[in-house]
């Protein structure tokens, strides 16, 4: 029996657009309007960065559940249902994050998610781990991470930490880190005035009232 036949691999980050969003209407309250300020009253729907944010990349997602049994300043204690391929979740040393401030509403303790899939990406291009943007999750949250996965030849455990006294059940297929190609080039940055080239560009794209960075400056994405 192997891995791969038992737990999900990570999936396109578009599979797993959050619920929120998926029942948020496109225009506010009594339907699509138009106001004094000659914009349509659309909604977070409509706005292109977050749903490019929310889809960028891959998620990977919980391979089973994670019970999270006891939740106390001294330690927190998890199980899992499925054992055979070893334990999913690990502790850290509180020492190796000692001078790292935990917010109040997070434990101090942190875990670690045990992942089996090696990530490889061509080379040049590393894999930047974030969590899962626009889930809008409270229970846990991973710490971000870029591993240049182009050369490292292991699978990637996950740090993470779980929310201060919480005890419950985080349910298997729950998106749990965003894993996103970046390729590695030189940056330099220089401070400017807006060109304008700039300004006649963005007024003539306003002369619409709707979709003017979509249809005027997004770029397509496209993650299989």
């Amino acid at each position: 029996m192997g891995y791969r036949e038992v737990f999900d691999p990570p999936r396109p980050a578009r599979e797993a657009i959050p619920s929120w969003y998926q029942r948020l209407p496109s225009y506010g309250p009594g339907g699509k309007s138009v106001g004094d300020s000659g914009h349509y009253n659309s909604t977070a729907k409509h706005c292109m960065p977050i749903l490019d944010s929310m889809t960028a990349g891959y998620v990977l997602e919980l391979p089973q559940d994670l019970h999270v049994l006891s939740n106390t300043p001294e330690d927190v204690e998890t199980s899992w249902p499925v054992g055979d391929f070893g334990p999913l979740v690990e502790s850290h040393p509180s020492w190796q994050l000692a001078t790292y401030r935990f917010e109040s509403g997070w434990s101090p303790h942190a875990l670690k998610l045990i992942n089996h899939w090696q990530i490889i990406t061509p080379r040049g291009y590393s894999t930047l781990f974030l969590p899962p943007m626009w889930q809008n999750e409270s229970r846990f949250q991973v710490f971000p991470g870029l591993v240049d996965t182009d050369v490292y030849p292991q699978a990637i455990n996950f740090p993470f930490m779980v929310q201060r006294g919480f005890e419950g059940t985080i349910e298997a297929g729950t998106p749990f880190v965003q894993l996103i190609p970046v390729r590695r080039d030189e940056w330099y940055s220089v401070v400017a005035d807006q060109t304008s080239a700039d300004k006649f560009a963005w007024v003539r794209a306003t002369r619409r009232s709707i979709h003017r960075y979509k249809k005027n400056f997004r770029a397509p994405k496209v993650w299989k």
